[in-house]
């Protein structure tokens, strides 16, 4: 399952949280540290979520999978991050 998002006005498509580590796929890189605005849409309720790239890899079909951390993150989004999203140990860039 994932979620959608809106990532500094880019679409994307959330893929995994494990509580501190979120993963993206969108179709630009950001560069590390540098600071994310998403709008997430998240089992039908919408979360404004901060974080700061820790570094973008591109994929075969050109386009890149984010990882980041989170900044600030309300218990009600961390809560339908993690219901709604796949966890893992840590999410690989």
């Amino acid at each position: 399952m994932s979620g959608s998002a809106v990532c500094d006005g880019v679409d994307a498509r959330l893929l995994a949280f494990d509580g501190k580590w979120l993963v993206l796929d969108a179709p630009r890189a950001w560069a590390p540290g540098s600071p994310m605005a998403i709008v997430a849409d998240l089992g039908g309720a919408t979360h404004r979520l901060d974080a700061r790239s820790l570094g973008s890899q591109r994929q075969a079909d050109g386009r890149f999978r984010v990882k980041m951390r989170m900044v600030s993150l309300r218990r009600a989004s961390r809560e339908a991050l993690l219901a709604v999203l796949p966890t893992t140990a840590s999410p690989a860039v």
